[in-house]
């Protein structure tokens, strides 16, 4: 009888062990870093147009079902120029300008951006060697920004003399959603070559009635190297 009962008790919780082993094969966590290089757009609302580099790195855990991650990305400064204009200066005279005096002025802009946040990963789709998952989560992006102005006399032998100039560095942090995608494609056991896009969503975007504050949208692809641990 006590054979009996056990053999019955075997068959019953046999299953149920086998269940959990397969869970906790399942749930098997990996850690990873990673650093990333790729494209930034200005995200001002009146944005400074063209392209300059972004970088940052990352770490977190996966699953194979899902993760976490935390990322900081910084981009290159986004620079603007103005073109210089020259005048004959006929207002009072002063410290810095003379009347009847040539002068030429110029000034210039610059901001970049700084982004840290925290992503919950959701694996979409997988195979042996490539794996596309969906990110969300939010963070802050903070903005570094600066103005110069600058005022040269031009003399009578044509070159230039600084005569006053000015400069304003500043910045603002703003909240923002982001939602991503990565396509992990697998090269060894420990590294993967990861394309990956975010999308940051400004919410409070529209407080800001200066212009200088960010736009609703801004969107960054890169290229990451990820290694497993």
């Amino acid at each position: 009888m006590t054979r009996m009962t056990a053999i019955v008790i075997a068959a019953l919780t046999s299953p149920m062990f086998a269940a959990e082993a397969a869970v906790a094969q399942t749930a098997r966590w990996t850690p990873f870093a990673g650093v990333a290089a790729g494209a930034a757009y200005d995200d001002s609302y009146h944005p400074i147009h063209g392209v300059v580099r972004s970088t940052g790195f990352s770490v977190g855990v996966m699953n194979d079902r899902r993760g976490i991650q935390f990322e900081y990305d910084v981009s290159g400064w986004h620079t603007k120029d103005s073109q210089p204009s020259r005048y004959q200066y006929n207002g009072i005279p002063s410290q810095y300008w003379q009347q009847g005096h040539f002068y030429e002025d110029s000034s210039g802009t610059r901001r970049r951006s700084a982004s840290t946040t925290a992503l919950y990963a959701l694996r979409l789709w997988s195979s042996r060697t490539v794996q596309a998952t969906f990110l969300v989560g939010g963070g802050r992006v903070s903005r570094p920004s600066e103005e110069t102005w600058v005022s040269k006399e031009v003399l009578p032998d044509g070159t230039l003399q600084v005569v006053h100039s000015y400069r304003y560095a500043g910045h603002d942090d703003h909240p923002a959603a982001v939602i991503g995608v990565d396509v992990d494609v697998r090269v060894s056991r420990h590294l993967s070559i990861v394309p990956t896009l975010r999308v940051a969503g400004f919410p409070l975007a529209g407080l800001d009635d200066g212009g200088t504050g960010p736009n609703f949208f801004a969107a960054r692809p890169q290229v990451a190297l990820r290694w497993r641990f």
